[in-house]
């Protein structure tokens, strides 16, 4: 029968004064040490519980790992006794240093599930979530799934709040994250409780910034100049069109020539954006003002071609914040503050919200995939309301 415990050797410490951690096995009268890389200083060693004080101030993440050495050779030995096998020392030792032996790593079942919604999320979705996981091994770089309770919740918010200095809504975002994958591993028996029925998840709104239609006119002749250099001349005129149609950042990015349209409306013409939400799936239906109109490029000529050269998001984001600094507009402005900016300025027009939400494709179990004709005449005549309607 093999026997385990931690061992702290006092007899040897290294250059930064801290004695190294082993897991001790023996077997009858023979004893070896298996190194865990793991260290701590003596004054900061509990005997007793065999565990870091938290005087340490890694004691957290220090005694996650003896635990996890412990519960890995108490799986090393049941395995055997179950199988009834008998078990060496030299056996033994290559169990635990098998980096695969029983291993549930949070890790890789996090990238399985990653990888199931890979082409039903967009890329800019993806690469979120495989940059949380970046994020997580920043905190820990080896979780197995079981590990995951309330306290390691706690100390990982902890962690981005004072070592990450994370704002609320980042920290709410790493946390839905976490959630998630908990989750999706909790209703498929990974695990057998659900660690977040005790921690809420709540949701801190920031300040939604918008243009005002002076700020909006301002970055108008800004890019009527033609003074700005190609990439952010580019950047100005998808964002300028999403605060004259509200088109999502997304939906920007892959609108098409085909979905630009003319409909006949009160015997007239009237050049309209028809296409549906890449987020919710909605229709969207939104008549073309003038200022929008001037934004489209004159090289499209296919109906499937993307109409607007759109960088990423991040790119983005930074030349808006550059472009704001020429512009002497003070406020934080990103890719989503065009489609608030044109919710603003329709109120401020007196658009109905009815209306409005149309426009912005808002999901509405009530709307139907097709509009009456009385509809779209109402649409037509709400954004009349800007005085600048397009007809070819």
């Amino acid at each position: 029968m093999i026997h385990h415990k931690l061992y702290f050797r006092k007899s040897y410490k290294n250059s930064s004064g801290e004695h190294p951690i082993y897991l001790r096995i023996n077997q009858k009268k023979k004893v070896s040490d298996i190194t865990l890389n793991i260290f701590a200083t003596e004054k900061c060693w509990n005997d007793e519980k065999l565990r870091v004080s938290k005087r340490d101030p890694n004691h957290y993440i220090i005694n996650k790992k003896l635990s996890r050495a412990e519960a890995k050779a108490v799986r090393i030995l049941d395995k055997y006794d179950r199988e009834e096998r008998y078990l060496s020392i030299d056996e033994f030792k290559r169990n635990f240093k098998d980096g695969h032996f029983g291993s549930k790593s949070f890790f890789d079942y996090a990238q399985k599930v990653i990888d199931e919604k890979e082409g039903k999320l967009e890329p800019g979705t993806m690469k979120g979530m495989k940059d949380q996981v970046n994020k997580l091994k920043t905190f820990q770089d080896d979780i197995q799934i079981n590990e995951i309770d309330l306290s390691f919740i706690n100390a990982y918010e902890k962690f981005l709040r004072t070592v990450r200095n994370n704002n609320d809504n980042t920290v709410i975002k790493s946390m839905k994250f976490l959630k998630q994958i908990v989750l999706h591993a909790f209703n498929n028996g990974e695990l057998n409780r659900n660690p977040f029925v005790h921690y809420p998840i709540g949701r801190i709104e920031g300040k939604r910034e918008h243009l005002t239609l002076t700020e909006v006119e301002k970055l108008q002749d800004m890019y009527r100049n033609g003074d700005l250099k190609w990439n952010k001349q580019n950047v100005l005129r998808y964002f300028l069109f999403s605060c004259y149609t509200g088109l999502s950042f997304a939906d920007v990015s892959d609108l098409r020539k085909r979905d630009i349209t003319e409909k006949e409306i009160d015997g007239k013409q009237i050049r309209m954006i028809d296409t549906t939400r890449k987020k919710t799936g909605t229709d969207v239906l939104v008549p073309l003002l003038t200022e929008a109109e001037n934004l489209l490029p004159g090289n499209t000529y296919y109906d499937v071609q993307k109409i607007f050269k759109v960088f990423t998001n991040q790119p983005t984001n930074r030349y808006l914040k550059e472009l704001m600094e020429m512009a002497g507009i003070t406020k934080r402005i990103t890719t989503h503050c065009a489609r608030h900016t044109f919710a603003t300025l329709c109120k401020s027009k007196g658009i109905e919200y009815d209306v409005i939400a149309k426009f912005l494709g808002h999901k509405d179990q009530k709307t139907t995939k097709i509009y009456a004709k009385y509809e779209m005449e109402l649409l037509v005549s709400e954004m009349g309301k800007w005085n600048t309607i397009t007809e070819p």
